[in-house]
């Protein structure tokens, strides 16, 4: 699929139009309930009374209004400020009169019936599908959508930007009057020009030419002069229905009553040219050139799992465990491709460790800061050019479910640490602060305690407002008094004032003493990040000993054939020496006996008269002296030539000596080489134990390998953590020794956000490290952040979240690493698939590739992930992908016991999941037996099974006996209404929960009965898939069900010990994939599941 800029525009703009129709639905209680969460009450006249009809019946045109209605201008009134984040006094402010409160009117100026509304809409449309309830939020459709609303003063005057228009009203509007679906992207702009148009409606000017006061007939004439301009028909019109009065010193906040994520989208969709690096890969626009298979790919592996690429530090958690080998693998491309920018895509199916993996990011992250913090030698001075920001991490995802899990457990001590570093060290990073923040007893056993204040739940104002109240404001556990004593320790109000319990428990040091603690603190971190990183390049030297000794061992069989051949050559060549010398020696003897004989010749001189006459005899004599003389010049020659091969001879036995004894040596070098190696990679061996990849270990078998953490063990592993204790100490000895600047940073965040700048954030970021929040409270939380801004996003549960919603936090990112998995819950949408379709269709795009629930902010990463995970897909259909592509995948699953691990390990992941969980006990396993399917073959009444619910309420009621506070189990059902019919039926049967106080049993059942929406993230001892849809209900719903692995895959893996499966075997094992779960549970009759005797008794 290739994707451009102009794609980049035409998706966002289908985004948008979807979110336009995602309603901020009411719940179905009524407006009170809307009024109790603005903190108020329904008023809708001016009365005496304190309840009754005269306060909540819908105002009409002719009441009078709650607020008194005055001809002229009314006083001026003290300025209105509209209420952002929760202030407290400032320090200045010593003086305990409580400012003084006012009245305000939050006015409904319309509303709509949700579902009748959604109704008209499918109609419009043509969406006819008789399973949308399933497929869609319908939670969304109950109640009312508030259409408009604004805030009035005491005086009934409006405050200035509070008016709000929700975008689905005019939404609907736009499609039942004609509009096309793709056209809802335009409700930017219509949004401004209705904005303005009905503001200035609600601002008549009285006798003054200032605003007067508001009548009801005012308000009903703008509420119809609204829905005409929304064009909402009206029998989907409820006209000005309620007024919430509060009493607050500023004016509450207009309501946000379209998506959260409307702003971010159209921002994204204006600035589609110049998107950030994490973003722009996200949408497609980089995809990755080469991408290659982390399951098959040993290779590439082997390079990323390089000891090189470890990160210096490491989270030291509970048991210091290492990380497993596609998880250190995850952690060390993280680091490597994202060091500057970028997006990374992570696979974790369930129970594969990815909060681990997390916080091993965020140790580096932290060890990173540290490098950059000691660089500073008077913290007091600030940081200087030092961009904190690089730093910060913010944990988002969809759901509060998983902001909430890295939040609660990063700080705990038992959930987050090993013992001997809380216990023996002595870690600590204002746990005081952070025990109170958690809500945890300060005298709780020392294990429960908060270890330091390593993450913060913000998010929405509710959360933001909690944490500062207990971390900041907070008399005896708050920081503002701890910080402002460690800046000004000298000042006078200070000095007449108690401190905080903090502060005694913890003095907070004068400077001479912080600055010593800075630099000792400074040097110890140095010294452990030296010690880490030559541990770390012994290793990567250990790993090129493993190349060195494969080489030396391959060169030795050369090396020694060469020497033998050299030492033949070279005593052949001795020999040839040895026979040229005797031939020289040979020679000189024939030359001098020739010699001789030519001397003896010589001296034998014929007569004079011989010599005279030339007799014969003279002749005979000169001839003979002459042939003597051949001869001997014939014996010289032989002798040269004798003495001349004797040279060449020697000259080769030397050079071939010379050679031997270079071979020899090479031979000995290599062996004393692979000796010295093999010693070395002996001692790491021993050092590294299980960590060490000896020979065969990257062909080992697949549930072997997985399990293994190559080079993560010995001195190296424990100069990690070390590291990371050094590193939250520098950091908190820096907070002391700079507290002057960190405060007035601080004082910016606490104070109001939309002022602070990046640097102040920088200094939030640095006292607690990681911020975690949905996606829809970034935008308004981090409203001044501007693209690139924040360091690193991490996303968790990307899964369940739809595409669109992940583009405010991505513009945001620096870098990006986005974590999930597809096979577990889905996105939920609230816009019918044919609907969602016409607006792609409008935009020139198939809906397949963008939109929820087939896809999620998960699937667009992995697109973009160069490292990816290849499933094979069972019967693949014809012309389809035969594999499904992830991000990078991890596989050891450490929760569930089978039989739950191969079910969801047979639907969902091609059998490439490893299991290394081990067997423990289970209560509930010992009463009710080993996982089973339990067929209850009864009529449905819709997808409510009667039969199903009576079973399921004698089990927890036989449980409840042996643990009368409520066992360890969760109710599972894939539908809505069998989870809250069985909710009732428990809440009305007394043997459920009887030692609880009945707020407590609601609670209990609350949290333990519902759909597979409440469960994700979470585990239980046991689950029961409370199947329903049984005999006589449509096979539609169960074929909804059982169409792809995502329900029962979370339903299954939730459960730890044991599974039991209630429904009608005969109907549900045709279903998709529960006929897998037919082939694999048992199937056992309810008498066999919780025994006759039990039955009898409850009938």
């Amino acid at each position: 699929m290739s994707v451009t800029p102009d794609t980049v525009h035409r998706v966002l703009r289908s985004w948008i139009a979807l979110e336009v129709l995602t309603p901020q639905a009411t719940r179905e209680s009524g407006w009170n309930d809307v009024a109790a969460d603005r903190e108020g009450r329904i008023r809708n006249r001016r009365t005496d009374a304190t309840d009754g009809p005269d306060l909540w019946h819908p105002p009409r045109p002719d009441d009078s209004t709650p607020w008194p209605i005055l001809p002229d201008p009314p006083p001026k009134p003290p300025i209105a400020s509209v209420e952002n984040d929760p202030k407290k006094p400032s320090e200045s402010q010593t003086s305990k009169k409580e400012r003084v409160k006012r009245r305000w009117y939050n006015v409904i100026l319309g509303a709509m019936p949700t579902r009748a509304s959604f109704e008209r809409l499918n109609t419009a449309i043509g969406e006819n599908d008789p399973d949308e309830e399933d497929k869609t939020d319908r939670s969304t459709k109950k109640g009312n959508v508030i259409a408009a609303s604004v805030v009035l003063d005491e005086w009934g005057i409006i405050v200035p930007d509070t008016l709000a228009i929700a975008s689905f009203a005019w939404g609907v509007g736009h499609i039942l009057s004609g509009g096309s679906p793709s056209g809802l992207a335009e409700w930017d702009r219509e949004a401004e020009d209705l904005q303005s148009r009905f503001a200035d409606l609600l601002t008549p000017p009285g006798s003054g030419g200032q605003p007067r006061s508001l009548t009801w007939t005012d308000l009903h004439g703008v509420a119809d002069e609204l829905a005409e301009a929304l064009c909402v028909p009206k029998d989907l019109w409820i006209p000005v229905p309620c007024v919430i009065e509060s009493e607050k010193v500023n004016a509450p906040n207009g309501d946000l009553l379209s998506s959260f994520y409307l702003p971010d989208l159209g921002r994204a969709l204006r600035d589609a040219d110049t998107l950030p690096p994490a973003l722009s890969a996200y949408l497609g626009l980089h995809p990755p050139t080469a991408p290659w298979d982390a399951l098959t790919d040993r290779a590439r592996l082997a390079t990323l799992l390089s000891p090189d690429l470890f990160p210096l530090g490491r989270w030291p958690g509970p048991g210091l465990h290492p990380l497993t080998l596609l998880q250190q693998a995850a952690v060390n491309a993280v680091t490597r491709d994202l060091a500057t920018e970028g997006l990374a895509a992570i696979n974790g199916p369930p129970g594969t460790g990815k909060t681990t993996l997390l916080r091993d990011l965020v140790a580096q992250v932290m060890v990173a800061r540290a490098e950059k913090l000691a660089d500073i030698e008077t913290p007091s001075e600030g940081v200087g050019d030092l961009d904190l920001m690089d730093f910060a991490i913010v944990v988002a995802s969809s759901n509060n479910a998983a902001v909430e899990n890295i939040s609660l457990e990063l700080p705990v001590r038992e959930k987050a640490l090993d013992e001997s570093v809380w216990r023996d060290e002595g870690l600590d990073h204002f746990g005081h602060t952070a025990t109170h923040l958690l809500g945890l007893k300060q005298d709780a056993e020392p294990a429960k305690q908060a270890w330091g204040l390593i993450a913060a739940r913000l998010g929405r104002a509710k959360n933001r407002h909690q944490f500062f109240d207990r971390v900041w404001w907070n008399e005896e556990w708050g920081l503002n008094d701890w910080l402002n004593r460690a800046a000004w320790p000298n000042a006078q109000h200070l000095r007449e004032r108690k401190p905080g319990k903090l502060a005694e428990i913890d003095p907070p040091p004068r400077n001479p003493e912080a600055m010593a603690q800075w630099r000792e603190a400074r040097d110890a971190f140095r010294q452990a990040c030296d010690r880490s990183r030559r541990l770390r390049d012994e290793l990567v030297a250990l790993s090129q000993a493993g190349d060195a000794l494969r080489e030396a061992e391959t060169e030795l069989p050369q090396a020694s054939e060469m020497r033998e051949q050299f030492r033949l050559d070279h005593e052949a060549a001795s020999h040839a020496t040895m026979a040229a010398q005797n031939q020289v020696d040979e020679a000189d003897r024939l030359e001098r006996l020739e010699a001789t004989k030519l001397t003896a010749l010589a001296s034998v001189q014929p007569s004079f008269l011989s010599k005279m006459l030339r007799t014969q005899a003279w002749k005979r004599h000169e001839s003979g002296i002459r042939e003597q003389v051949v001869r001997l010049e014939e014996a010289q020659r032989t002798t040269r030539d004798a003495k001349a091969r004797l040279d060449i001879a020697t000259a080769e036995e030397k050079q071939l000596g010379k050679r031997y004894t270079e071979a020899e040596g090479r031979l000995e070098t290599l062996l004393a080489q692979a000796a010295r190696v093999g010693q070395r990679l002996e001692d790491g061996r021993r050092e590294l134990g299980d960590c060490f990849p000896s020979p065969g270990f990257w062909s080992q078998p697949d549930d072997l390998f997985q399990k293994s953490s190559p080079w993560n063990g010995g001195r190296f592993r424990q100069a990690r953590d070390e590291l990371f204790v050094a590193s939250i100490r520098l950091h908190h000895a820096f907070v002391a020794a700079g507290a002057q600047p960190l405060k007035r940073a601080l004082n910016t965040v606490v104070n109001g956000s939309a002022n602070a700048s990046a640097q102040d954030w920088g200094y939030f970021f640095l006292l607690v490290p990681v911020v975690s929040s949905t996606f829809a409270s970034i935008g308004r939380m981090f409203q001044t952040f501007r693209e690139a801004s924040i360091g690193w996003l991490l996303i968790d549960e990307a899964g369940q979240a739809a595409p669109q919603q992940a583009v405010g936090a991505l513009w945001r990112a620096r870098r990006a690493v986005v974590i999930g998995d597809p096979l577990q819950i889905e996105p939920v949408v609230t816009t019918p698939e044919y609907t969602t379709a016409l607006i792609f269709q409008g935009n020139d795009l198939l809906a397949e590739p963008w939109a929820a629930p087939k896809v999620s902010a998960q699937v667009l990463a992995d697109r973009a992930s160069i490292i990816q995970g290849r499933f094979p897909i069972e019967n693949p259909v014809s012309g389809g992908p035969m594999t499904r592509d992830t991000g990078m995948p991890l596989l050891v699953h450490r929760r569930c016991e089978k039989p739950m691990f191969d079910l969801a390990n047979q639907i969902a992941y091609a059998e490439r999941m490893v299991h290394a969980t081990g067997i423990g006990r289970s209560a509930i396993r010992e009463r009710l037996g080993p996982s089973a399917w339990v067929d209850v073959d009864a009529p449905s009444s819709g997808k409510w099974v009667e039969a199903e619910g009576q079973l399921i309420t004698t089990a927890i009621a036989e449980l409840c006996r042996m643990q009368p506070k409520g066992p360890d189990l969760y109710v599972i059902s894939p539908f809505r209404v069998p989870a809250m019919r069985l909710r009732q039926l428990l809440t009305r049967t007394p043997g459920v929960l009887p030692a609880l106080s009945q707020a407590d049993r609601e609670n209990w059942i609350e949290r333990h009965i519902g759909t597979v929406h409440t469960f994700q993230g979470k585990e239980a001892e046991a689950v029961i898939l409370m199947l329903g849809a049984g005999r006589g209900a449509r096979p539609g719903s169960r074929t909804w069900a059982g169409g792809t692995p995502n329900l029962l895959n979370v339903a299954a893996t939730r459960a730890k010990r044991v599974l039991y499966i209630v429904g009608n075997h005969e109907e549900w094992r045709g279903a998709g994939v529960f006929a897998r779960a037919a082939e694999s549970f048992p199937d056992i009759s309810p008498e066999e599941w919780i025994g006759q005797k039990t039955l009898g008794a409850v009938s």
